[in-house]
């Protein structure tokens, strides 16, 4: 089964995605914001990654969920080869 990281702060999107998802067979699993993106992606390796990204005025420029998830991601898959 493929699973796939739904990355999304919105109650109504993440339900309305998560069960239009999961009907098709796919298993999802949530995160609701980019920190717990990365730890997420960290643990369970997803096939795909669902993100709707706004990032709040009040977060530094340089904090960035996805290169952090493709970092983990790539470093995560050259310790398993």
């Amino acid at each position: 089964m493929i699973k796939i990281l739904l990355v999304e702060d919105n109650r109504m999107n993440r339900e309305m995605l998560s069960r239009r998802l999961e009907k098709r067979g796919y298993d999802i699993e949530v995160a609701l914001d980019g920190e717990s993106a990365v730890n997420l992606a960290q643990t369970l390796l997803p096939d795909l990654i669902l993100e709707r990204f706004a990032k709040p005025s009040n977060v530094p420029s340089t904090f960035s969920p996805k290169a952090r998830i493709r970092s983990a991601i790539t470093s995560l898959a050259a310790k398993s080869s």
